[in-house]
């Protein structure tokens, strides 16, 4: 007989066994972890894996640890409203991860330091601005760590100014050696790669201070309406169902609130790309202002790369009030 494939139901049915298995070598209860789910954006295609694999998550005595991504935990907080859905039925709980803080960090950035040697290790000023570049996320922040190791200490010494020059300098080279890849014409590619050029000739002409970084920025905003002439971060944001209007749709011959959507989806990676160096520059233009509070500081710089990740239009209000001072 030639061997049949086997269908979801008989697949499940030996998952399942197989379960029943685990858990009598485990005192009757095990934990799974399923990991990378929140790299997919689109609810849409979480809702189709999980109403497949359903049928296996609800075995006694068996827990799952899933990671889902912004977009399904946001359908799932508006359960009560929108009524019930795969995500509702699915899970129990959406614990929100939220980004570590500076002190976390640096703690975490200490504790690897304590690996190395003495004339290695980073002074504590390095590791908090390496923390901050690093938008709370770990694996950002050890990335930050990482590029200050290798950079070449200047005659001022291993300092914040010296860190926040380092780190942004390497952002802007990343940025500038993929513009190839940006969903733009070949002349807008062409205009938002001269004012990257021009925001890396100020940083390697200028010296550590708040005028070469706001030369900087003024060099970047620019490509800002080059991404996004018709202002679409403004009128588009994600919800549940995924990336929609929030305006009402259009009459006449305008663009519906759908080609809105998808026109946006086509610019949100270089968007975020962009809003993400506006942030480190004033990162780096506040941090050679030592005189200032930094503790609020800190956290609104944080919120600015939450909000980035989920919504640039916001990222962008909020680095607009960063800028008008700790009142802002």
């Amino acid at each position: 007989m030639a061997a049949q494939d086997l269908t979801l139901p008989g697949l499940t049915t030996r998952y399942t066994s197989f379960l029943d298995q685990v858990r009598r070598a485990y005192n009757g209860k095990a934990v799974i972890a399923i990991d990378e789910l929140d790299k997919i954006h689109d609810p849409e295609q979480v809702k189709e894996l999980l109403t497949e694999i359903k049928g296996a998550l609800f075995v006694p005595g068996i827990f799952y640890l899933i990671s889902i991504s912004e977009d399904a935990a946001r359908s799932f907080r508006r359960r009560l409203a929108s009524g019930r859905d795969i995500f509702e039925s699915t899970f129990d709980e959406i614990i929100d991860v939220r980004q570590i803080g500076v002190a976390t960090a640096v703690a975490m950035l200490e504790r690897r330091e304590e690996t190395g040697e003495d004339t290695e290790r980073l002074p504590r000023a390095c590791l908090e601005v390496a923390a901050l570049f690093g938008g709370g996320i770990p694996r950002e922040i050890i990335r930050a760590r990482r590029t200050l190791s290798f950079a070449e200490v200047g005659a001022a010494g291993r300092t914040r100014r010296w860190a926040a020059r380092i780190l942004l300098k390497e952002e802007l080279e990343q940025w500038e050696g993929h513009l190839g890849e940006a969903n733009l014409s070949g002349a807008d590619t062409i205009a938002i790669r001269r004012h990257a050029r021009a925001a890396a000739e100020c940083l390697q002409a200028g010296d550590d201070s708040e005028a070469t970084y706001g030369k900087i920025r003024k060099a970047l905003e620019p490509g800002i309406e080059i991404i996004d002439p018709q202002g679409l971060r403004h009128t588009v944001g994600y919800q549940a169902e995924g990336i929609a209007a929030n305006t009402e749709a259009k009459s006449g011959d305008g663009p519906t609130p759908e080609q809105q959507a998808a026109a946006y989806r086509h610019i949100a990676g270089d968007l975020q790309a962009l809003l993400r160096l506006l942030i480190l520059t004033h990162l780096g233009e506040r941090i050679v202002r030592p005189d200032e509070p930094r503790e609020n500081y800190e956290a609104r710089i944080l919120e600015c790369h939450r909000a980035l990740a989920d919504k640039p239009a916001l990222a962008e209000t909020l680095l607009d009030e960063l800028r008008k001072g700790p009142e802002g």
